[in-house]
C-alpha cells in the first residue's frame, strides 16, 4: 500500500508550526510522492490507534518513561497495520519512492566512521517479519528495562525500541535493505541522529 506516515508527538521540545524544517520536509515528501497517500500521526490519534487495533500492547504503551518511546514503538505497528513507509520528520526525499520488501534506512557514526542500519526510514512487506518485530521489541523492553541502568535513559530508548534494538533485529533475522538510503533521501550532514541530541536533555 502506497501510503507515508511520519510521528509528531509532543516530546517536550517546539510546537510542529514552529519547526520549519519539518514543515518544509512533510511538503517535499509530499510533492515528489503524489502517488502516495501521506498521513501524520499526532499523540491523540496514535493513542487511538494502538487502543483499537493493539490493545494487547497498552501495557507497553501506556507506561514508557518518555514519549520518545512511542514515536519508535509506533512506527512497527503502523507498517504491521497499513503497509506502507515509514519516514522520520528529519528526512527529505529527493526522488519518488519505490514500493520494496524490506527498507531501511542508516545513520553516520562519526566515532565509527560507518554508516550505520536504522529505523529513521523503514517499509517492510512482510506482515509476519513486521509482527515479529513488534514481538522483538516488546522481549527488548523487558530485558533492557533489566539490564540497562535507567540512569542510562538514552541507551535504554535505543536498545529497548529504538535504533539499536532495529539493527539487533536486522542481524539476527539476515536482513539487508532492498536498496540504499542514501539514493532516495537528502543528507545534509554527517550527522544524520540529531533528535537524540535535540532530546538528551528532556528525557
Amino acid at each position: 500500500m502506497k501510503i507515508i506516515h511520519q510521528i509528531f508527538l509532543d516530546i517536550g521540545l517546539k510546537p510542529l508550526e514552529e519547526r520549519r524544517d519539518y514543515l518544509e520536509n512533510i511538503e517535499v515528501n509530499k510533492r515528489i510522492n503524489p502517488e502516495w497517500e501521506h498521513k501524520l500521526w499526532t499523540d491523540d490519534s496514535l493513542n487511538e490507534f494502538v487502543s483499537t487495533h493493539y490493545p494487547e500492547n497498552l501495557i507497553f504503551w501506556n507506561n514508557f518513561p518518555y514519549p520518545m518511546y512511542k514515536v519508535d514503538y509506533a512506527r512497527y505497528m503502523l507498517l504491521h497495520h497499513y503497509g506502507g513507509i515509514y519516514i522520520d520528520l528529519d528526512e527529505q526525499s529527493i526522488k519518488p519512492l519505490e514500493e520494496f520488501k524490506f527498507f531501511y534506512g542508516k545513520w553516520y557514526d562519526t566515532k565509527t566512521d560507518k554508516w550505520i542500519t536504522n529505523n529513521n526510514i523503514m517499509m517492510i512487506e512482510d506482515k509476519t517479519l513486521c509482527k515479529e518485530l513488534i514481538d522483538y521489541g516488546n522481549s527488548q523492553i523487558i530485558e533492557r528495562k533489566k539490564s540497562i541502568p535507567p540512569n542510562w535513559k538514552c541507551r535504554l530508548l535505543q536498545h529497548s525500541v529504538g535504533q539499536v534494538c532495529f539493527k539487533r533485529f536486522c542481524k539476527l533475522k539476515k536482513l539487508v535493505s532492498d536498496a540504499d538510503y542514501l539514493d532516495y533521501f537528502k543528507t545534509e550532514s554527517t550527522e544524520t541522529c540529531s533528535w537524540l541530541y535535540s532530546i538528551k536533555n528532556k528525557i
